[in-house]
């Protein structure tokens, strides 16, 4: 599910729309010490025809580049692996082209050592005199659960059914009652928790799921239909919005490091 705003809004505390590529790369260096203090997340600034501008040091470590100005210039297609990047530059430009921006989006990413992780995602298109400038974005770890937090035993036991049971149809109704919450409140404490929303954890184990099981014998209609998909183009179509590729490509991919 790609959650889109509507267009681009203002980016709070930093520059309003209309500033130029030039003001916005300006900021972010002055910025600099910050965003690479961030060892969670990733971020970054592209040009109009999506080529990297700004980076910190976090997106280097995670590209396995030696320094920032191996990564200034290019497309993330030039960055990353060839089944993921084509599909990174796809996304930065269908921003840029509709100045629609990308929130909070749940994605997988691969570091170092083939390890796959799950991200929150954000970019943001920058307009000047209607026409798109730059790119601005975050890609951020999910953090662990708050299990501090004064709820967390109802809604830890809603995310355990959602992960036991995410090949079933669940009703965001049926599980606030089950933790005895208004719809809104499970909500609002999920995030707060998990850093996600009920329907994102629900993808998340369906997507997890799917990863466990494409190395094996089941056909993809097949794990489509354990994975509580009701068909196999549905299946595919959050799959590569979330991982990058088919999940044909992704089963492909592992068995050619197998070899």
């Amino acid at each position: 599910m790609t959650e889109r705003g509507a267009r681009t809004p203002p980016l709070p505390g930093l520059l309003p729309r209309g500033a130029s590529l030039e003001q916005m790369l300006a900021a972010m260096v002055c910025l600099e010490p910050v965003f690479d203090a961030l060892v969670d997340a990733v971020v970054f600034l592209k040009d109009a025809q999506a080529r990297y501008r700004f980076v910190n040091r976090s997106f280097v470590e995670r590209c396995m580049a030696r320094r920032k100005d191996e990564v200034y210039g290019r497309l993330a297609q030039d960055v990353f692996p060839p089944r993921f990047g084509p599909a990174y530059t796809a996304q930065d430009r269908a921003v840029l082209a509709s100045g629609e921006a990308i929130t909070d989006q749940l994605e997988l990413h691969f570091y170092a050592g083939r390890r796959a992780g799950w991200c929150l995602t954000h970019k943001y298109c920058i307009v000047d005199a209607g026409r798109a400038v730059a790119l601005v974005g975050i890609s951020r770890d999910l953090k662990a659960p708050e299990q501090d937090h004064p709820a967390y035993e109802r809604v830890a036991a809603v995310a355990a059914h959602i992960q036991q049971h995410y090949a079933q149809s669940l009703q965001l109704r049926a599980l606030a009652a089950m933790a005895q919450m208004s719809v809104a409140q499970l909500e609002r404490h999920f995030r707060a928790i998990f850093n996600l929303s009920p329907r994102q954890l629900l993808l998340k184990a369906r997507l997890d799921a799917a990863r466990r099981l494409l190395p094996g014998p089941l056909t993809l209609t097949e794990i489509a239909a354990h994975c509580g998909y009701a068909d196999h183009s549905a299946f595919s179509r959050q799959f590569k919005a979330r991982v990058g590729i088919t999940p044909r490509s992704y089963r492909a991919s592992l068995r050619s490091m197998a070899l």
